[in-house]
């Protein structure tokens, strides 16, 4: 779970704080609050028990949450007075945006945050954003609202082709929630204890044989420089996702078999995740033509679609002796009219979270 709240991520906020639509937070800052959270959490928990049950010398007042001073009310501020870029007449920010997520969304929202501090205002044609760079107000939002645009790109695309949606492409009215909680189940701790686990001992040794693949001599015959951790890594993540989903160990004698290169499958599952999130930041010129970028979003969820399709057919049969996802996955999801696309559609999203983790 902190490897997945670590991740780089982008939701927006509109002039409505009620209805947002991005935020932006750095990996080693959510890593440091939300385990400091958790922690704060347990004190605070066991200063009650304690307080309330005896009187073994703990007491309250060494809670982090009760010795946190209390804060006056704060003046809510309008947005023009939010720190931002200064935008252009009419079309706001909008040349802005379209320069820095050319290539990769998540450090140009980073870098905004960095520049401008926690909430940075943006215009874009007249529609108004905030990004938060703090995860405690993304903490707050997420467990008080479920309000967020949907990412109606990838909503559009599976729509005219009958496939089942994800949560964050579905309207409130949907039912996203009953969607949500098949995503849940990996994070249960039961899960994790007998599925996740064992499944994943069992590809640490090609780990470390890629690894070893990587490496290069260097002058200092007791160093070796790494040449692609990157590549190394995602692939890690790549093969974690599906040995857990399908139980399948991607040895490279086993992918050679495939019709089409994993490094490929790597790319279009990042690709089917970025994609969309560029098309939201600009105007929704797509709803009326195929723009370039829409049919380059069309291609990548084809081809993602498509590689997936193959490996769970291949695997349907579970090659591993231990227990795996797709078998939970399909038991929760038998009453759905569409059960192996919405099988199919968990998996990827999975696949994208892993690579996305390890790339970034």
């Amino acid at each position: 779970m902190i490897n997945q709240v670590r991740r780089s991520r982008v939701v927006s906020l509109s002039n409505n704080i009620n209805k947002y639509q991005q935020l932006v937070f750095d990996r080693e800052t959510v890593h440091r609050m939300f385990t400091n959270q958790i922690g704060n959490k347990v004190l605070h928990q066991q200063a009650q028990d304690a307080s309330s049950t005896n009187a073994a010398g703990q007491d309250i007042s060494k809670c982090p949450y009760h010795q946190q001073p209390q804060q006056p009310p704060q003046v809510i501020k309008s947005f023009d007075e939010i720190p931002g870029p200064k935008g252009l007449p009419l079309v706001g920010n909008l040349f802005h945006i379209m320069k820095g997520v050319k290539k990769n969304a998540s450090p140009y929202f980073a870098s905004l945050c960095e520049e401008y501090g926690e909430i940075v205002k943006l215009d874009v044609v007249g529609k108004k954003m905030l990004f938060l760079g703090n995860p405690t107000d993304m903490e707050y939002l997420y467990k008080h609202e479920e309000r967020r645009n949907v990412v109606d790109p990838s909503r559009k695309f599976k729509l005219e082709r009958g496939l089942p949606l994800t949560p964050i492409e579905m309207y409130l009215h949907e039912p996203w929630n009953e969607t949500r909680q098949l995503y849940n189940i990996a994070m249960k701790p039961d899960f994790q204890t007998q599925v996740t686990l064992p499944q994943l001992t069992e590809i640490n040794g090609e780990y470390i044989r890629r690894i070893i693949k990587y490496l290069e001599e260097t002058d200092n015959p007791e160093k070796f420089r790494l040449v692609d951790g990157v590549g190394a890594v995602s692939r890690y993540g790549f093969d974690a996702v599906l040995k857990v989903f399908l139980g399948a160990k991607l040895t490279d004698d086993v992918t050679k078999t495939f019709p089409f290169d994993v490094a490929d499958f790597v790319k279009v599952s990042t690709e089917f995740l970025d994609d969309p999130l560029r098309l939201i930041s600009k105007p929704s010129l797509y709803k009326y033509f195929k723009t370039a970028e829409y049919k380059q979003m069309e291609q990548a969820m084809e081809k993602s679609l498509s590689y997936a399709n193959y490996v769970m057919d291949r695997f349907k049969n579970n090659p591993s002796d231990k227990p795996r996802f797709y078998e939970t996955l399909m038991e929760r999801s038998k009453d759905e009219p569409n059960q192996i696309a919405l099988v199919q559609s968990v998996m990827i999203t999975f696949l994208q979270a892993a690579i996305d983790i390890t790339m970034r």
